[in-house]
């Protein structure tokens, strides 16, 4: 084989190997390419997916958030009334203890004022007892010694007025 044409078959040979190079670097390249749009369509397609079950699980939450929020207002309306119950019942009880203090008070003002009655009522029961004793005592002709059945009425008259107060004034001075 003549020089120039075995020159001419080897820089052949040399431009098929590059074409092979090449066609080898262009399909790795579009491989590559390929596999990594592959990648980035199933990373989107992943994220899609998370997005949506997280949404779902998000939107799922939403009943129990509301049922939560509403048991909360529920906890704190029951608090708040309790609250208040307290608040009304120790109010009631300081006014009644208020108004059983004032009846007591006035019981016992109104026991004293009638046992004050009542002791006045007797000494001028007893005051016109006497003095009628003494007019009576005055009137007899002959003296104390002449009247001694009188003086014994007298006298009993006066006592029997006195102790019918007793009693009563024993009940007003006595316990409620």
């Amino acid at each position: 084989m003549p020089h120039h044409l075995q020159q001419q078959h080897q820089e052949q040979q040399q431009q098929h190997h590059q074409q092979q190079h090449q066609q080898h670097q262009q399909q790795q390249q579009q491989q590559h390419q390929h596999q990594q749009h592959q990648q980035t369509t199933l990373e989107r397609h992943g994220a899609q997916h998370t997005l949506a079950q997280t949404t779902a699980y998000a939107a799922s939450l939403a009943p129990a958030l509301s049922d939560y929020q509403l048991a909360a207002s529920a906890v704190q309306q029951h608090q708040q009334a309790q609250l208040a119950h307290l608040y009304l019942s120790a109010l009631l009880e300081r006014r009644a203890a208020a108004a059983r203090q004032r009846v007591t008070n006035l019981l016992a003002t109104a026991r004293h004022v009638a046992a004050l009655m009542l002791a006045s009522a007797r000494e001028a029961s007893c005051q016109q007892a006497a003095a009628a004793t003494l007019t009576e005592w005055t009137a007899c002709p002959s003296g104390a010694l002449a009247c001694p059945q009188q003086q014994l009425e007298e006298q009993q008259h006066g006592q029997q007025a006195c102790e019918a107060y007793a009693p009563a004034a024993a009940r007003w001075h006595g316990p409620p």
